[in-house]
C-alpha cells in the first residue's frame, strides 16, 4: 500500500519508465518481516489472560483484552513515519488479540451445554474466518485511498468493535452455569 510505504517506508528517486525521476517508497525486508512480531504477543497475551482470569474472571479478562485492542488501536492511528512506534502499538493490540482468543472460548464453553459446545467451537471458527473475510474486504476497500487513510481505516475500524465489546459483554454474567 503506497500511502503506508511513504508514511514508514525509506523513499528515494528513481528513473521512471520514460526516463524522468519519480519518488519511490518502500519499507525494508526487515519492517515487512517484523509485521509478523505480533503473533508473539498474541501469545503473551494468551498466557497472561489465565492470571487475569484468576483473579477478575472470565468476563473481565475479555474486556481488558478489548481496552488493550483498543488502545493498540487507538495508538497506531498517531504513529505516521514512526515505524518502531508503530510496531509497539501493533504488538500492545496483539497482547489485547491474546485475551480475547483464550477468554472468549473458555468463556462461551462455559455458557453452552455440554450437547451444543462442538457446534460453538465450529461457529467460533468460522466466525474467525468471517472476520478475515471482512478484514481484507475493507483493505480491498481503503487501497485506492491516497491518503495515510488508506492504512489507518481498516485500523479504525478496529476501536468501534472493542467498544462495544468492552460494554456489551456487560450484558452477560460472569457464571453462565
Amino acid at each position: 500500500m503506497e500511502p503506508f510505504n511513504t508514511a514508514f517506508g525509506h523513499c528515494e528517486e528513481v528513473p521512471g519508465p520514460s526516463g524522468s525521476l519519480m519518488r519511490m517508497c518502500r519499507i525494508s525486508a526487515l519492517q515487512q518481516s517484523l509485521t509478523s512480531l505480533t503473533s508473539l504477543f498474541t501469545a503473551v497475551g494468551s498466557a497472561l489472560s489465565s492470571v487475569t482470569g484468576t483473579y477478575i474472571g472470565r468476563r473481565g479478562t475479555m474486556q481488558v483484552g478489548a481496552v488493550l485492542v483498543l488502545i493498540g488501536a487507538a495508538s497506531m492511528l498517531g504513529t505516521s513515519s514512526n515505524y518502531l512506534n508503530y510496531m509497539v502499538c501493533k504488538c500492545f493490540g496483539g497482547v489485547g488479540l491474546g485475551f480475547l482468543y483464550s477468554g472468549t472460548i473458555v468463556y462461551g464453553v462455559e455458557c453452552t451445554p455440554s450437547h451444543k459446545r462442538g457446534m460453538l467451537l465450529g461457529l467460533f471458527s468460522i466466525g474467525l474466518g468471517a472476520g478475515n473475510a471482512v478484514a481484507a474486504g475493507v483493505c480491498a476497500g481503503s487501497a485506492d485511498i491516497r491518503s495515510n487513510w488508506a492504512w489507518k481505516a481498516p485500523i479504525a475500524c478496529q476501536i468501534p468493535l472493542s467498544i462495544a465489546l468492552i460494554g456489551g459483554i456487560m450484558l452477560f454474567p460472569e457464571f453462565p452455569r
